[in-house]
């Protein structure tokens, strides 16, 4: 039996994203959009525009026959998304965002919370984010925590939401008035990615973070999937080489022997390029330009083959690389797809979709609000 209600919400969460990401966009598009019929669309787009969270405008004419259909956009200003942002270190950031999800401002907070700051540094910096809005007394509609971090090794480890004080959770809930949403970076990340895509269709893809570890996340079906033991975080330990060379975290021929930014700079020193980041590395190969791009490319070959594996498991079309790949994409990309050419079946092997984030490398600030937008109105 259908949950009338769940069905409901999902219309409502469909067709209100769809506007979010084609502002101007008009009833009969949303329909082709998605697949959402008539009567339905007319339904919900009326209650938006009734709550207040939706404005229209005239369409403008044209040549062809009737009346200009009105354009739809979300009302930024109904209502208030802050994300909070927590370090491993102890700093955290804060950013606060319309209904729209356009961040307004973003800020590093000047204490830390390993420093014997109390949640009242953080409920200091979130009121303060609020004054700083256009319209301070506009309702928060949803709060996003992120936790940055995977668990010791790349261990399935506690909820993100229990590294949390307990006493600073509650206070947040009732500074909001509303839900939280609490998730690990990576999981933000690739919350953001969906949230902010043009094409608004992200449903299946795999999202792979870089930085200390090889993380990956997948999303099916519009979902996160966690695994049971945490597959979100040991994606790095996918075997890319039975005979590989031995991987601080994971088995001798993980990936992350190959692909983590410590594995990326260990190679480029045992050919005498010495750099303390990839930044470095990348501005060392205007000296050794070769050098570099091929142990980049075989950083790649080695990805190709774990994003590989993934795409014939998961049949999956998109993959997007972000943290620590963001900046040397270009030169990791044609031995990736080289690897996807050989071992993914066609079509799904030649039509892959594979590409950097296009929010950066550390999309903090988009993925905090990405969970606040995803406690105000899930899109599944």
């Amino acid at each position: 039996m259908f949950n009338s209600k769940s069905i409901r919400r999902h219309n409502t969460a469909a067709l209100f994203h769809a506007i979010r990401q084609h502002p101007g966009t008009s009833q009969s598009a949303l329909r082709a959009m998605t697949s959402i019929d008539r009567s339905t669309v007319s339904t919900v787009v009326h209650q938006l525009e009734a709550d207040g969270l939706l404005k229209r405008s005239r369409g403008k004419p044209s040549y062809g026959m009737g009346r200009p259909e009105d354009q739809l956009e979300i009302e930024p200003a109904a209502g208030l998304l802050l994300g909070l942002a927590i370090a491993r270190d102890g700093r955290f950031h804060v950013a606060a965002a319309g209904l729209d999800g356009i961040i307004h401002t973003s800020t590093e907070a000047a204490v830390r919370l390993d420093a014997g700051a109390s949640e009242d540094a953080v409920m200091a910096e979130l009121e303060r984010l609020r004054e700083a809005m256009p319209r301070p007394a506009t309702p928060v509609r949803g709060i996003g925590i992120l936790v940055e971090g995977a668990p010791a090794k790349g261990q399935p480890g506690p909820a993100a939401r229990s590294r949390i004080d307990r006493a600073m959770l509650a206070r947040i809930e009732n500074f909001g008035g509303g839900p939280i949403e609490v998730a690990y970076d990576v999981h933000a990340f690739a919350l953001a990615e969906r949230y902010t895509s043009a094409a608004g269709d992200l449903d299946d893809f795999l999202y792979i973070h870089v930085d200390s570890i090889v993380r990956g996340v997948p999303f099916l079906g519009g979902r996160i999937h966690h695994g049971i033991t945490g597959l979100t975080q040991r994606f790095g330990h996918m075997i890319v080489d039975p005979n590989g060379r031995p991987a601080e975290i994971g088995g001798p021929g993980a990936l992350n022997a190959y692909l983590s930014t410590g594995a990326i700079l260990g190679r480029l020193a045992e050919f005498g390029v010495r750099a303390r980041t990839l930044d470095d590395a990348l501005l060392a190969s205007r000296a050794n330009e070769a050098l570099v791009r091929t142990v980049l490319s075989e950083a790649g070959s080695y990805l190709g083959v774990a994003i590989a594996n993934a795409l014939n498991v998961l049949d999956i079309g998109t993959v997007v690389l972000g943290g620590a790949l963001v900046p040397i994409f270009s030169y990791l990309d044609p031995a990736i797809r080289q690897m996807i050419l050989r071992d993914v079946v066609d079509p799904l092997g030649r039509d892959a979709i594979v590409r950097p984030s296009l929010l950066g490398r550390k999309p903090v600030a988009e993925g905090a609000i990405a969970l606040a937008m995803q406690s105000f109105l899930p899109l599944v």
